[in-house]
């Protein structure tokens, strides 16, 4: 079965250069806990903030990948 922490796994090989913004739950320990590096930025307590800190926090050429319930799609 293919389960979030192999699906967290995919997506941060698959775009390794790319910033990681996750909120509240277990999406964010699970990304802590599998994948946790210095350019994750966890923002406990802050639900339903993850697209608009990830807009924020990226960087030219680089992207953001917002992660929380209510995130729909990556910030570029």
């Amino acid at each position: 079965m293919f389960g979030i922490q192999d699906a967290i796994r995919a997506v941060t090989e698959k775009f390794p250069t790319s910033l990681y913004v996750s909120t509240c739950g277990f999406i964010t320990r699970d990304l802590y806990n599998t994948a946790d590096r210095p350019e994750n930025l966890y923002l406990v307590g802050s639900m339903g903030m993850a697209p608009r800190s990830a807009s924020a926090w990226r960087s030219p050429g680089r992207a953001a990948m917002p992660s929380s319930s209510t995130a729909t799609a990556p910030s570029r």
